[in-house]
């Protein structure tokens, strides 16, 4: 991966069980600096088939409350412990998120209290939580990366946020899980990379016993379609986009798109760690998740301008 600002999917799930992507988390990268974006279901063992450790991370933002976007929580701070984590935990959520995250944390009290008298590891700091609440504006406190958020509409679960993301030279814009709204427009207006949801209609049919079309609606309208995102898109005179879905299809595009220079930015994890995740993925499920997919977000020519990749990812 190239210096500068980079991204990378660890898991582009939703709460649908899927065989082929974790839940949803992204990390990214600047000047040193590492950002984690929501901690769902497998966020430790992703993190650790990209090239990275929990223990490492700066800042830990969660976009909004849903489940599947916070599951793992305490699992990520366990496994950054056992990996040598010596400092505190430095955690921004939307105030509904963060009561979840405390609760969480709170729940295993007595357990931490067992794990840091019995196993007299030198150092317990890693197990310590800063919450904080995510309110729109910049995020003070990173270096090399800036970072503002921006009010989504994902109601009814609000506050929800989307992110703009920058290393002084390039800029990322994440929609987060949301409708189509003014301020995602005007944030991801001449970015270098949208990272945008999007609902995929033909993967949630109506199943009877499992979801009504009173369902399929209610999902679809916090969500946006291919036909949203891709207007979202061409208005935004964006350099790149990827339209990580909220549903099940297009699992299998960053695969088959890893290492494509279709835009000038696609970069695949080194050979090796696509070798151990395959292995630690055998050992858990048939079908194994792809290697975490990751972009470079460098200054990209004219010639590649309006590039769009679908990712859909890991």
């Amino acid at each position: 991966m190239s210096a500068g600002l980079a991204f990378t999917f660890l898991g582009t799930g939703a709460p649908p069980v899927s065989l082929r992507r974790a839940g949803p988390s992204h990390l990214v990268e600047a000047g040193g600096c590492k950002l984690l974006i929501d901690c769902g279901s497998g966020v430790s063992q992703r993190l650790v088939a990209s090239g990275h450790r929990g223990a490492d991370i700066d800042l830990l933002i969660v976009t909004h409350e849903h489940s599947d976007h916070l599951v793992d929580f305490y699992q990520l701070v366990i496994s950054s412990w056992h990996q040598g984590r010596n400092r505190p935990w430095r955690v921004l959520a939307p105030a509904p998120a963060l009561a979840n995250l405390r609760d969480q944390y709170e729940a295993f009290a007595r357990e931490r209290r067992l794990r840091i008298a019995f196993e007299q590891r030198p150092d317990a700091s890693g197990l310590d939580v800063v919450f904080e609440e995510l309110q729109a504006g910049p995020v003070a406190g990173l270096q090399g990366l800036s970072v503002t958020a921006f009010l989504v509409d994902h109601k009814p679960v609000e506050p929800a946020f989307g992110l703009t993301l920058s290393d002084g030279t390039s800029r990322i814009v994440f929609s987060g899980d949301t409708r189509l709204t003014p301020t995602l427009e005007q944030a991801a207006e001449n970015c270098d990379l949208l990272v945008s949801e999007v609902y995929v209609e033909s993967q949630m049919p109506v199943v009877a016993g499992i979801r009504t079309a009173a369902t399929v609606a209610a999902v679809k309208s916090y969500h946006m379609t291919p036909q949203v995102v891709g207007d979202l898109a061409r208005r935004s005179r964006y350099r790149t986009a990827c339209r990580g879905n909220s549903r099940e299809r297009l699992c299998r595009a960053a695969d088959h798109r890893r290492g494509s220079d279709a835009a000038g930015v696609a970069a695949a994890p080194a050979p090796v760690e696509r070798r151990d995740h395959r292995l630690l993925a055998r050992r858990s499920a048939p079908a194994p998740y792809p290697s975490p997919f990751a972009f470079s977000a460098r200054p990209i020519s004219s010639s590649t301008a309006g590039s769009s990749i679908v990712a859909g990812m890991a």
